[in-house]
């Protein structure tokens, strides 16, 4: 809006100025020419210069400022047409007209308006000579010049503003990230406002297997596709060529070219690819796959300059969050088994609910694996518990090593019916492991008004039950 002031100031001045210089030059003229009809049209000018800014230009679109322009050329070839030979001794005013085109409108506009000014420089010199015509065309190609390249420039010069508004705007969004998954969602929806992408992905590295590269981001850009995963070990594919150089590698014709998968092209209808590094401070995180459905040719400075600042922002911000991820992960987690740790299980319990469930599960005989195989043996055992109760546990429920050969879960909602289902699934899981040693298990369901402490001490007295061999039910063996 601030812009759209600025051209109607702009027109103003040029016009009353154009008014001015008519006024002032007019005593230069030839005796016998009508100069009160010229400065009627000096302040004619004048006036319309003045009124200019009265006008709702604000809720007109952009092009409506040409009218300034035609009515100022229009005023310059009926001056001619009033005062002979007028039209051809203020031709300069031409010149003004197209300075404002240039400076208002889009490139390629001046070429435009170039019918209108012959049309105007017609009617007001006729047929004049030809040496005349000749000074006026050279008078028109000049201006229209210096018009687009002054529209041209302008042209990068607010796309240039316009990018780094969105590159501000997109590393704040990306600061405040709060994990992993919302940091990928924010790049995604940069890289589509900054570059116009028809699709994007986010790709991180396996930390299981760093050739192996996973799509983290949450679009619906891939849509016939899936999630990406790449495996740089025997995909020579653009995520391959990115991560290994660290340089982007832009593909303008996807079809023909080696570089994407045929898969995504046909899949995604990919006609030009786009794939960035996604680089940390001292190793590359992962790739971002962009890309459109229709043509792109190449990618200008300013394009590049902007994907590599974006990039580069977004690799600083999901290494911290992977590394706070990591920090808090080892914070909560028993180191052996990857489970929640004691500190995790006591906010779990702390949190439950009436008709939550704790259970307490305890390795019998596990002492005597350690006697007669070793640690590592019993570790082997801790680690294949640790995984049944996750394969058997659901999400939401916090399953944790409680210490030594004791481990514990929340369950969340579903009273005794849940606990049992879990159970049955643990016995399943355990027994296809061709266990060295039983397990016995007690729970308790909370009570409406019970204190979470309560139930988890009901919970260890039952498992003691069951130990005791007072109720066999509950011993898997």
């Amino acid at each position: 809006m601030q812009g759209r002031r600025d051209d109607v100031h702009l027109a103003r001045l040029l016009y009353v100025v154009s008014g001015l210089v008519v006024l002032v030059t007019e005593w230069l003229l030839p005796s016998d020419t009508n100069r009160a009809a010229i400065a009627a049209f000096g302040a004619a000018a004048i006036v319309v210069g003045l009124l200019v800014p009265i006008l709702p230009w604000d809720r007109w679109p952009d092009r409506s400022l040409l009218l300034l322009t035609v009515t100022g050329q229009t005023m310059i070839g009926m001056a001619g047409l009033v005062v002979p030979g007028a039209t051809q001794r203020y031709v300069v005013l031409y010149a003004v007209s197209y300075l404002f085109v240039g400076l208002t409108q889009a490139p390629g506009t001046a070429f435009k308006v170039v019918p209108l000014t012959l049309g105007t420089y017609a009617i007001g010199t006729g047929f004049s000579s030809a040496t005349a015509w000749f000074d006026f065309l050279l008078v028109v190609v000049v201006a229209v010049l210096i018009a687009e390249t002054l529209a041209r420039t302008i042209a990068r010069q607010h796309r240039a503003e316009a990018t780094v508004r969105e590159l501000l705007e997109s590393n704040r969004e990306l600061s405040r990230s709060n994990s992993v998954q919302d940091a990928t969602r924010s790049l995604s929806a940069a890289m589509t406002r900054t570059l116009g992408t028809d699709l994007v992905a986010v790709l991180l590295q396996d930390e299981d297997d760093p050739n192996r590269y996973v799509e983290v981001s949450d679009n619906e850009t891939l849509v016939g596709y899936g999630p990406m995963v790449v495996n740089i070990a025997v995909e020579q594919t653009g995520v391959a060529v990115a991560v290994r150089s660290g340089e982007i590698v832009f593909v303008p014709d996807a079809m023909n070219s080696a570089i994407p998968s045929r898969r995504l092209v046909e899949a995604t209808g990919l006609v030009s690819g786009l794939y960035i590094p996604l680089m940390g401070h001292q190793r590359c995180l992962g790739a971002i796959v962009a890309g459109w459905r229709h043509p792109v040719a190449s990618l200008d400075a300013l394009d590049r300059q902007a994907i590599e600042v974006l990039s580069a922002e977004a690799g600083q911000v999901v290494e911290r969050l992977q590394e706070s991820a990591r920090l808090a992960w080892e914070a909560d987690s028993e180191p052996l088994t990857g489970l929640a740790n004691r500190r995790s299980f006591t906010r779990a319990l702390a949190a439950s609910r009436p008709a939550d469930a704790v259970v307490m599960i305890d390795l019998d005989g596990f002492k005597a694996v350690n006697d007669r195989y070793g640690h590592s043996i019993g570790d082997e055992v801790l680690l294949a518990m640790g995984d049944c109760l996750r394969r058997s546990s659901r999400n939401g429920d916090c399953v944790s090593r409680f210490g030594g050969d004791e481990f514990a879960v929340v369950l969340r909602e579903g009273g005794e019916p849940a606990v049992q289902a879990l159970l049955e699934r643990l016995a399943l899981a355990w027994r296809e492991t061709d266990p060295l040693v039983a397990y016995s298990a007690g729970f308790a369901v909370r009570l409406e008004g019970e204190d979470p402490q309560r139930t988890l001490e009901r919970a260890d007295e039952a498992l003691y039950v069951v130990k005791k061999g007072v109720d066999p039910v509950l011993v898997i063996e």
